[in-house]
């Protein structure tokens, strides 16, 4: 493992592991089972996985070498938020075009979705999962009205505009919090979820269309401004 490309985090790993296996394993009990083959055997694997709860929402930061070709279903009850931080992850989503999670683009995916793709030979990202009665609710909520049907998101999330840049210092804000003050973990995740429900296109966002929307950086702000005030130390990566 060349630790000056994938240094590890100033935490401890639930998996650090170069055997191919074990880490399948892992990674279908973290978020879903997984069908993987390895595209050239004669590449180095290695991965580390890092796991931290929010409220509802669990983060997991993945770290990777070995370039692998995918195949899975997205659970019904899960929604998985993927930010990467370094490398290309390439899939189409039911049989379709496909997409490209790189470092300014970031996807969401939608349960009962099938995944088919490659993950390039090095790389590092965060994943967010959402359990979908949690999600359902705080749209319910938005739209003073229940959830009915399955809430479907626009996959591609383009991190170089204002929502995307303040979605990706979210993100990473609040897995930096994680690692020290957890009583304000929820206001966290609330701004997210809230945040990607209003400013990302999804099946029901012409009932939230009346909504105010002012800026996405309105993220950021919000979530500096909270952090600034109950934060005691500086925060790291780690």
């Amino acid at each position: 493992m060349n630790r000056e490309v994938l240094p590890p985090l100033d935490r401890t790993p639930i998996l650090e592991s170069d055997n191919y296996e074990e880490a399948d394993t892992m990674l279908a009990q973290l978020i879903a089972p997984f069908k993987r083959e390895r595209l050239d055997s004669r590449e180095r694997f290695f991965t580390r996985y890092y796991h931290a709860q929010l409220a509802q929402a669990s983060m997991i930061y993945l770290q990777w070498q070995g370039s692998q070709k995918l195949l899975r279903t997205q659970p019904n009850d899960l929604y998985i938020l993927y930010l990467p931080l370094e490398g290309l992850v390439q899939e189409k989503i039911n049989k379709g075009e496909v997409i490209s999670s790189s470092v300014t683009t970031a996807h969401i995916f939608t349960p009962q979705q099938t995944l088919m793709g490659k993950i390039g030979h090095q790389g590092q990202g965060i994943s967010v999962c959402i359990p979908r009665n949690f999600l359902e609710k705080e749209l319910g909520n938005l739209l003073n009205n229940p959830v009915n049907q399955l809430l479907t998101f626009t996959p591609e999330i383009n991190l170089t505009t204002a929502f995307g840049r303040s979605l990706k210092e979210l993100i990473i804000f609040s897995w930096q919090a994680t690692a020290q003050n957890s009583w304000f973990l929820p206001q966290l995740e609330k701004t997210l979820i809230t945040g990607l429900l209003n400013y990302h296109g999804h099946s029901y966002a012409l009932g939230l269309q009346n909504t105010d929307k002012k800026s996405g950086d309105r993220l950021v702000k919000l979530a500096k401004e909270f952090m600034l005030e109950n934060l005691q130390k500086p925060i790291s990566l780690g």
